[in-house]
Formats: structure tokens, sequence, C-alpha cells
């Protein structure tokens, strides 16, 4: 219970493929007392101000966190102004902390990750960020040093062979 009320951010790593991605999903289903929704995720289109241009772009969303891919974006500073546009609104629907998804944060620059690190710092109270990245060499420290950092092992063939073995036993 007490997890439930008191996540902070989190960077998790590993090679591509190692189940990063669902790990996040299943911390953020636990956190919501395993409700369907967290998985019912569409896209929805947001808008943003930014340089005084109106931008629409595409994140996905559940009732209860958002995910953006810096993969998505050609001008790196729309994540933090997607991050800073989320958090600076209520979530009515829980009363509890917005949650945002973050892929690909080591494709961000030093510059961009230093932008990024000073939002977290100021809407640490209305909103947690799970980073994803595949290279924790390229996150710098002013990020990790104010996340739990979970390292994911990929699977040994080993593993791998039990579970299949055990999935074709049931």
């Amino acid at each position: 219970r007490k997890l439930k009320n008191n996540m902070n951010h989190q960077l998790i790593y590993g090679l591509n493929g190692c189940g990063k991605y669902t790990i996040a999903k299943t911390y953020i289903n636990h956190m919501f007392d395993y409700d369907e929704k967290v998985y019912n995720i569409k896209n929805q289109t947001i808008e943003l101000v930014f340089n005084g241009n109106k931008i629409d772009f595409n994140v996905l969303a559940s009732p209860y966190h958002f995910e953006i891919n810096c993969e998505d974006f050609n001008d790196k500073r729309l994540v933090n102004q997607f991050i800073k546009s989320v958090a600076n609104t209520n979530n009515i629907s829980n009363n509890k902390n917005k949650i945002i998804i973050v892929r690909h944060i080591e494709l961000l620059t030093i510059e961009y990750q230093w932008m990024l690190r000073r939002t977290v710092e100021k809407l640490y109270k209305t909103c947690k960020i799970i980073f994803i990245s595949n290279h924790i060499s390229r996150i710098d420290s002013s990020i990790s040093s104010r996340c739990i950092c979970l390292r994911i092992e990929s699977p040994s063939d080993l593993q791998i062979k039990n579970i299949l073995t055990d999935i074709i036993e049931e």
C-alpha cells in the first residue's frame, strides 16, 4: 500500500526487447489495483502552444497514464513541453499523480536532458515519470540520480527454453 502512494521517478534500462516496457506497464497496473483500463491505450491528440504556434501531435494514453516516444519528435523540446502541459493539470479522476512513460530518453541531447531534469524537479508533486532507455550510458547523471534505476537483463537461452517448455506442457 505504501508503494502505491509514494511512487518515485524511475529509469528502466536494458537491451532492446528485454521487457522494460512490459515491466513499466505492469507497475502502473499495480499502482491502480490491476484495473484493465491501464491496457486500454488509445491515440490521443494533444495541442501544445510552442513558440507562439499551436502544434498537434499524437500520444498514447490510458485513463491513468500517457506514453511518449522520443523517436517520434523532430523537435526534442516538445518532449519537455508535453510533460509540463500534462503535469500542470490536476488528475481529478483518481486523485493520484499523473504518470508519463518516456521511451528512448537516450535520444535526447544532454542539453535537453538538463532541461527535462529541471522540469522533473519542479513538477514532482503532480507528475511521476518512468523513463525507458536502451543505454544508461547515454543518460546524464542529473536524470538518473533523481530516479530509481532498474536494470533489466535479457533472459538467457535456458530461461527462454524453460518458459517455452512450461507453456507447451500446459
